[in-house]
């Protein structure tokens, strides 16, 4: 190679080099102004959602972020500090200067540390594993959000928490000064709440967000004041007529309901291979409200997930019609947008009156559908797959409407009847309250949630993360506020979709075969450009 060809293109990399250089100092210098990432994730995970950005940027006074972490974390939590600074870099970008942040490390110093304390932000344990030996180690992972002289406190952060949502959440409560609401779940009929672990359990998924109530209004209390939100969730007994009046009342008080409710279950005598027929006499109710419960349950033959089966040599797992699975949600309506399906379990068709969908200003909005392959049947005994996937007798073709969402002005069922007595009582009981006749009109209206099932939260005996989250969204929704309902979705659990044998087939040959040979095709590509690259720069010799 020639000495002038070898000084051009020395001259050609410095030049190079130099117009790199000043580049990335441009950038470095843009980016003290400018805040920008390329998020090329399906859900935005790693991008502010609109609510955020909204929020933090009508903030009216200064808002003081302050995160405390110990360095050098191992997994799952040594990504924590690094998620959190860029976190609260976009909720400063976007404040117009009203939110500033620090992170310390109270590791460092009493200062730091006495400061954290403050906060009741407090070290805590957690497995430390070096070479040759594991030891607890103390550590700070928490945030403190002071707004004048308000303050909202994370404690600790765990692994798979929603940063997003629970920094936006601690945002709002602390800036507008409002106090937790409250969810009263019914009990005393044998629902869901009334399961050993399950209340604790709703003090978890809810705990940090809203109280967590348990209602029981059968002695002729009405539900308590300070509940926000009322969920009947799989009752399996009669309820009485004191309790749907209370229930009545709460809504046309404005109140918002949701009932979790289908026309058979799971035999908890024969907890695996046995159904039994739920009444609970809550299905009158709604039919007076203009939704109505048909006393059949759902098989989807095609679309499906496994359930325990028991045999002779012990349990098994398999698929079964019954434990259906639907991607049909509705993907314009803020509590489902972002749901990829469900599995519902032992569910019933529901139907909306037309007098109900024709009523002025009302918003009725049906979420969850059946695939079209789904049938339903009038009676259930034995939940053996295999005599459910051939037995067609007597069953009626889908699409079926599962859950149903409704924003509207409600007519009291008892209007002209005598108030129940309470339970234990013989005669009517006026009260000393005015009955309600109607729920609020105009832009009160009260919220009504029907879903046609009761069991959609726990399958196998493990809650399923899908059924937990659309359960938070609907909650948030019941009780107005949807700003964050976006935010805890992301992430969020997506069902595959249906693959036919043929491009499974296809799709297995690729994956095993097409693969190594695009390697080996890079491989081949690369070696040809390095070769044909030296004879450029030296030539044949």
């Amino acid at each position: 190679m020639s000495k002038a060809r070898k000084r051009k293109s020395a001259a050609s990399a410095a030049v190079f080099l130099a117009s790199l250089a000043g580049a990335l100092i441009l950038l470095n210098l843009i980016s003290v102004k400018r805040f920008a990432r390329a998020d090329l994730t399906e859900d935005g995970l790693y991008t502010l959602s609109d609510a955020s950005k909204r929020i933090v940027k009508e903030l009216d006074r200064p808002l003081v972020i302050k995160a405390y972490f110990s360095p050098d974390l191992q997994a799952p939590f040594h990504t924590f500090e690094q998620r959190v600074r860029d976190l609260l870099e976009e909720y400063r970008a976007y404040s117009d200067g009203k939110l500033t942040y620090e992170v310390k490390n109270p590791d460092e110093g009493e200062e730091d540390k006495d400061e954290a304390a403050g906060f009741g932000i407090n070290p805590v344990q957690i497995t430390h594993r070096g070479a040759t030996r594991a030891e607890v180690r103390k550590v700070y992972m928490g945030v403190a959000f002071v707004h004048q002289d308000k303050q909202e406190v994370l404690e600790r952060l765990q692994p798979g928490q929603n940063l997003e949502y629970e920094f936006t959440q601690a945002i709002k409560r602390v800036t507008s000064g409002e106090g937790k609401k409250t969810l009263g779940f019914l009990g005393g009929h044998g629902e869901l709440i009334d399961m050993d672990g399950v209340e604790r359990a709703f003090g978890q998924i809810f705990g940090e967000l809203y109280e967590v109530k348990k209602v029981n209004v059968e002695d002729g209390k009405p539900v308590p004041e300070e509940v926000d939100a009322l969920l009947i969730i799989n009752p399996q007994q009669m309820v009485g007529e004191r309790t749907k009046y209370e229930i009545d009342q709460f809504l046309m008080r404005g109140g918002a309901v949701g009932f979790f409710i289908a026309a058979h279950a799971q035999d908890r005598r024969f907890p695996i291979g046995r159904s039994q027929p739920v009444i609970t006499g809550l299905e009158g109710l709604l039919a007076g409200y203009g939704v109505q419960m048909k006393r059949d349950v759902i098989l989807d033959r095609t679309n499906n997930t496994q359930m325990l089966l028991p045999t002779p040599q012990g349990l098994v797992i398999a698929n079964n019609p019954l434990a259906f699975v639907t991607r049909d949600v509705n993907k314009e309506h803020i509590i489902t947008k972002d749901l990829g399906g469900l599995s519902l379990p032992f569910s019933s068709p529901l139907t909306v009156k037309d007098e109900l969908k024709g009523q002025e200003g009302a918003q009725v909005d049906v979420l969850v559908r059946t695939e079209p392959e789904a049938t339903s049947r009038a009676t259930l005994t034995d939940t053996n797959p295999d005599q459910l996937f051939k037995d067609t007798t007597g069953e009626t073709t889908g699409p079926f409407e599962v859950a149903v969402a409704v924003v509207a002005e409600f007519k009291s069922g008892f209007t002209g009847k005598p108030i129940p007595a309470p339970a234990g009582q013989p005669a009517p009981d006026t009260g000393d309250r005015e009955r309600v006749e109607a729920s609020p009109a105009g832009g009160d209206m009260s919220r009504l949630f029907v879903m046609g099932n009761g069991e959609f939260l726990v399958h196998q005996g493990r809650l399923q993360r899908s059924s937990v989250l659309f359960l938070q969204n609907l909650v948030d929704w019941l009780v107005a506020d949807d700003d964050l309902i976006g935010i805890r979705s992301k992430g969020g659990p997506r069902m595959l979709e249906t693959v036919e044998p043929g491009k499974r087939t296809l799709l297995t040959y690729a994956n095993v075969v097409g693969i190594p040979l695009l390697f080996a095709l890079f491989g081949v590509l690369r070696w040809a450009y390095r070769r044909r690259r030296k004879v450029d720069l030296w030539g044949d010799a």
